[in-house]
């Protein structure tokens, strides 16, 4: 049986999928995507387009219809939209599993929870908690944004 995939996120990542998507149409028939930049580079290669950003509620409830299964190739998407959409369609990574991505401090900990090694990490929530912080770390530091 053919399905229709749909995608958030029509950059690289997407054109990639586009393009092995269309290597299997006896398992995928058509692939959708929804990328705010017309003509992204999964269009470019043959997928169709909703040009909306990756957190549009209206957007990706439109791809939801259009499609079959969805997937995500970019950490915008919009969890809790996907995450009430699983009554009528596959998400696949989980909206649970984006949640945890979104968050890079929640990632990490993930991480360590379930024995992946990673290296030492804290939680800086403003720049008095930095200026307390650093001399923990001291020069083996980097910063990530945790969304």
């Amino acid at each position: 049986m053919s399905r229709v995939l749909g995608i958030i996120g029509g950059g690289q990542l997407g054109m990639m999928l586009t393009e092995a998507a269309k290597k299997m149409p006896e398992h995928i028939s058509k692939v959708i995507v929804l990328d705010p930049t017309e003509n992204c580079p999964a269009a470019r290669v043959g997928a169709k387009q909703i040009v909306a950003d990756f957190k549009d509620k209206n957007a990706i409830v439109e791809l939801s219809l259009q499609s079959d299964i969805i997937t995500y190739e970019i950490e915008s998407g919009d969890s809790q939209v996907l995450e009430s959409l699983r009554a009528s369609i596959s998400v696949n990574p989980s909206p649970g599993t984006l949640r945890i991505i979104q968050d890079k401090f929640v990632q990490k900990t993930f991480l360590k929870d379930n024995g992946i090694p990673v290296p030492e990490f804290l939680s800086i929530e403003s720049l008095e908690d930095l200026k307390r912080k650093i001399f923990v770390v001291w020069l083996s530091c980097s910063s990530k944004g945790k969304t």
